[in-house]
């Protein structure tokens, strides 16, 4: 999910860095975040599989700044996308899939 989000984020911005694209459709369709969820997914998995307290300090600490991240990001896609993005947003969960609309 990480390589695929990534790969098509990669497609929607510009050399310059810029995106130039909404992207709504592919893993993007399903959560507003998928390279964040994924990151957060595979971190949690070490958790599990070390069975490491520090490591689930780590992982909260790693969630908390990703969240924030992505609300920061998702305040410049609102600027430059207006009710387009803010639609996505209604439609499509930031972290898991959505099977309600919020209206």
């Amino acid at each position: 999910m990480g390589y695929i989000s990534h790969e098509s984020f990669n497609r929607a911005v510009s050399k310059s860095g810029q995106v130039q694209v909404l992207m709504m459709d592919g893993a993007y369709g399903f959560c507003r975040h998928p390279f964040y969820l994924s990151q957060i997914l595979i971190s949690f998995s070490l958790i599990l599989f070390f069975h490491s307290y520090i490591l689930l300090v780590g992982w909260l600490l790693a969630t908390t700044i990703l969240v924030r991240e992505a609300r920061k990001e998702e305040n410049l896609l609102i600027e430059a996308f207006g009710e387009a993005y803010a639609a996505y947003q209604r439609e499509t969960g930031m972290f898991f899939p959505r099977y309600y609309s919020r209206r």
